[in-house]
């Protein structure tokens, strides 16, 4: 059983967090695809509007140093968004806490804002709360710095921020379905992330 003190407070496990098991009753189900599917929603969406833009590379002929730039512009937002941001950080917490919403008592809140509760805004440890706060207005900036990029070097951001958004989702979903079998170990993870890229 899960209680929760306050909006800025973590919660409180009444057990370790390792004995929880996930409820399969329709009502547990509902509650954890509430938190859960909105924000695959947007990240879905993301992707896809930037794939919009960023695929418009293939208008230009790209001479070898913008190449070599969109070479290493997928490796590194693929790395760094992708398995140090989703992998490492992000998608466990928030695959998790979809996944812990039901066992939650007492907290119309939770229920209501299901995926705010699962990007972590509220009842989450300090640094949860800080980068759910952080995150939003710092890619908000970004997306405006991006912007004022010439073609095709904005396009060569977009494929790369592309890259990273779509390997996140596959993560996240992993995440998702390791947590639903009771899988913890994140290894296992990856290995079915690059089982469904690999496809």
């Amino acid at each position: 059983m899960i209680t929760t003190q306050g909006w800025w407070d973590d919660l409180h496990y009444s057990s370790p967090r390792e004995h929880l098991t996930v409820r399969t009753d329709i009502k547990s189900v509902l509650i954890s695809l509430w938190c859960f599917l909105p924000i695959l929603i947007i990240l879905v969406g993301a992707c896809h509007g930037v794939a919009f833009l960023g695929f418009k590379i293939t208008r230009y002929d790209l001479d070898t140093a913008q190449n070599i730039s969109l070479a290493l512009c997928i490796v590194g937002f693929v790395l760094v968004e992708g398995y140090m941001g989703f992998f490492r950080s992000w998608s466990p917490a928030t695959a998790r806490r979809c996944l812990i919403a039901p066992h939650i008592t007492g907290s119309a809140t939770v229920l209501a804002l299901g995926p705010l509760f699962g990007l972590g805004f509220f009842c989450a440890p300090r640094r949860r709360l800080f980068i759910s706060y952080i995150l939003p207005p710092c890619i908000y900036v970004l997306v405006l710095m991006v912007k004022t990029l010439d073609s095709p070097w904005h396009e060569i951001v977009d494929i790369g921020v592309f890259a990273g958004l779509a390997t996140g989702e596959w993560i996240v979903l992993c995440f998702r379905i390791t947590f639903d079998l009771n899988f913890r170990n994140r290894f296992l993870c990856l290995f079915l992330f690059w089982c469904f890229y690999c496809k």
